[in-house]
């Protein structure tokens, strides 16, 4: 990966006097992602640093963090507030299929969250461009897994607003990580208005009110990536932008490009990716319901015709014995 290594603390460098940073996984435009191991247990652990690259620059002893110029102070401080509420929200959190807050602390003159490692592929990679990963198995044990950790978030009053398939990794185990929690926020009061928490909208997967400054966010939103990511792992595409589908809400359905797919999880995914709100799936309950009924069809049939699974095609879904877990990253 391809990083600019002035802006990104150096291999080794120590951090909190707890960790020492083994090498840079992600770069954004707020923040940056290192592994780094732990100095006594030797795990390694995920460590991302707030670092909007547009507000500060890295002092010449290659650790310490500043903005370049004072006019930019106070809207560093407010996104720094921000990405502490990542740390605040994770720690409330404890799910099998959520990661988990290790640690959260300030230095340099940012701020740093530490959230356990997750081994495996994204989601993405895991599905493939030829539905590799598409068994009965990833439905009644991946899908509701993730279905789950959502409705779990949403019971404790928090939404995520940035689920894809790149911010869901599954390890060796077949376990199912939520990840990413840097734009979650609590779901307001009604009357509240908008939480003031940086966002950064994905293609495909981010509804037109995340666009909005003056929609209130609520559990639709992440309904909407659900619907999203679903469509993505059994199409084998993310489906149309929102922003192109405002005057003409139209959208190919998932059958289209896979026929395996019953009409009802189509239908529902399709519910869920409705550009409107007050005509968008209402509730988890029905993806669940859905993603469950399509897990028992799939296993039925693989028992009888264990074909590998085939997007677009009459093909059905490949048996579970026959796919390996992936291997790691």
């Amino acid at each position: 990966m391809k990083t600019d290594k002035v802006m990104c603390l150096g291999r080794n460098s120590c951090l909190n006097e707890t960790y020492h940073i083994r090498k840079v996984i992600s770069k954004s435009q707020l923040s940056i992602v290192y592994a780094a191991r732990h100095n006594e247990s030797k795990l390694t652990y995920v460590i991302k640093e707030f670092f909007p690259d547009e507000l500060v620059n890295r002092e010449i002893d290659r650790r310490s963090v500043k903005c370049k110029h004072s006019a930019v102070v106070t809207q560093f401080e407010s996104l720094k507030r921000s990405f502490d509420q990542e740390a605040a929200l994770l720690g409330e959190l404890k799910h099998p299929n959520i990661v988990q807050l290790v640690d959260h602390f300030e230095e340099n003159g940012t701020s740093y969250v530490v959230t356990e490692f997750c081994r495996g592929v994204t989601l993405d990679h895991y599905c493939g461009s030829d539905g590799g990963g598409l068994t009965a198995e990833f439905l009644s044990g991946t899908m509701l897994s993730i279905i789950d950790a959502l409705a779990y978030i949403h019971k404790q009053g928090i939404i995520h607003r940035a689920v894809e398939p790149s911010n869901v990794v599954i390890g060796e185990n077949g376990q199912a990580k939520l990840i990413d929690f840097g734009s979650a926020v609590r779901i307001p009061c009604a009357g509240a208005g908008k939480p003031e928490q940086a966002i950064v909208t994905s293609t495909s997967y981010s509804p037109l009110e995340l666009y909005s400054q003056k929609s209130e966010p609520s559990s639709l939103v992440d309904i909407y990536s659900l619907a999203a990511t679903l469509y993505f792992c059994l199409s084998g595409a993310a489906p149309k932008d929102v922003k192109q589908r405002l005057f003409n809400d139209s959208l190919e359905s998932v059958r289209t490009r896979n026929r395996v797919v019953s009409p009802v999880l189509s239908s529902v995914i399709q519910w869920g990716l409705v550009v409107r709100t007050n005509k968008r799936c209402p509730s988890l309950h029905w993806f669940k319901k859905a993603v469950y009924v399509e897990g028992l069809i799939w296993k039925g049939k693989s028992r009888w015709l264990p074909l590998q699974m085939g997007r677009g095609g009459n093909s059905s879904p490949k048996s579970d014995r026959q796919r390996s877990l992936p291997k790691r990253s």
